[in-house]
């Protein structure tokens, strides 16, 4: 069990430390005891909506997709991943809405504008 003392930055390290070395039990009751308290930082909060997405977990995977692309925009691989699992229309549209706002010139790469198709 996680002392309550600790400092949420060293239980963040520890849950994605064990969940890079492939120890997803262990790194799910650190995540556990952090989404409790709303400790999550962008790396683990990126880690859970992986997980999620590797178990076809779907409609958690897409919320933690969500929150990981609005903690960090930059990271186009996020916005991509959940436009490939999110079958609503209407969010489908927030989150292209959202990639074209952080990534306007990208459309004229093909690759990238297939995303826009539906």
């Amino acid at each position: 069990m996680i002392n309550a003392d600790v400092d949420p930055l060293v239980v963040n390290t520890m849950a994605n430390y064990l969940f890079d070395k492939g120890n997803e039990e262990a790194s799910l009751n650190y995540y556990s005891v952090l989404l409790e308290h709303d400790q999550l930082n962008d790396d683990s909060v990126e880690n859970l909506a992986m997980y999620h997405l590797r178990h076809r977990y779907l409609d958690e995977a897409l919320s933690f997709l969500e929150e990981a692309a609005g903690r960090q925009p930059q990271k186009v691989y996020l916005y991509i991943q959940y436009l490939k699992h999110c079958s609503d229309p209407g969010r489908l549209k927030a989150m292209r809405s959202k990639l074209l706002r952080q990534f306007a010139g990208a459309v004229r790469i093909p690759e990238f504008n297939r995303l826009f198709v539906s």
